[in-house]
């Protein structure tokens, strides 16, 4: 399934929502959307992960550079994140530095 990413801003909340299988060649894609993302200074990093399926450790070293450049007050919020997925996040140990949610926040 072919990878797609989008960002959208609700206030300062940054939404990126990601669909299809994030691997090695579209994490480059997933990376320039996480910076410009975070080049916007949210209070908040949704990623809406209900149609991802799947993802691998360069998508994970997005996610951990994606944490280290926000302030540690600025969540990463994790929604309809699929088992898979969050067993991959959980292994890696970096689950303890994102949140997990079923639906997106208000």
């Amino acid at each position: 399934m072919t990878f797609t990413a989008e960002l959208c801003h609700d206030d300062r909340t940054a939404v990126l929502t990601l669909t299809g299988d994030l691997d090695t060649p579209s994490a480059l894609v997933f990376q320039d959307e996480m910076q410009r993302a975070i080049n916007g200074q949210p209070d908040r990093l949704v990623l809406d992960l209900t149609a991802l399926r799947h993802l691998t450790s360069a998508a994970v070293r997005v996610l951990v550079v994606a944490r280290q450049k926000l302030a540690d007050e600025v969540p990463i919020i994790l929604v309809g994140v699929q088992a898979g997925v969050e067993t991959t996040l959980r292994l890696i140990g970096i689950d303890r530095s994102l949140v997990f949610s079923d639906q997106r926040p208000q």
